[in-house]
């Protein structure tokens, strides 16, 4: 059976960057992001994260904050889970961020995200593992 990986926010940064070593690994790809043609340039580049305006809380789009943070990796998980349930097994590696463990003042929104995908990682790893599926967080930054 081939290895897939479909990483989300692989136009750039963490998301590229995680790409490029599943591909390099031997992965076959699927990359998605917001933005079609930087999609597409990631995929070029590879031979085949996306975060909100931080700022004020109050001035904040925290439905696109909650909408690409928090909800998009809540439906992204449901979706794979339905698939490596039926194959008895599979990983998922979700990416935070250390901002949603201590915080950051102009950065409440992206906070409250980030710590709500910790949260929802550890609870569904609870809720999968005897499915022989695992389900992480990486949390980088300072």
């Amino acid at each position: 059976m081939d290895k897939v990986c479909a990483v989300f926010g692989g136009s750039r940064g963490i998301g590229r960057a995680v790409a490029r070593l599943m591909a390099q690994r031997g992965y076959r790809l699927a990359i998605v992001a917001r933005n079609l043609q930087g999609a597409r340039a990631a995929a070029g580049d590879l031979g085949g994260v996306s975060s909100p305006p931080d700022g004020p809380f109050l001035a904040c789009q925290w439905e696109k904050g909650l909408h690409t943070n928090l909800l998009g990796s809540m439906l992204t998980c449901k979706a794979a889970v339905k698939t490596m349930i039926k194959q008895q097994r599979g990983s998922i590696v979700n990416v935070g961020s250390v901002i949603g463990l201590k915080g950051n003042a102009g950065q409440s929104v992206y906070s409250a995200t980030k710590g709500g995908l910790v949260g929802f990682s550890r609870a569904l790893a609870k809720e999968v593992a005897r499915k022989k599926i695992r389900v992480n967080v990486v949390a980088p930054g300072q």
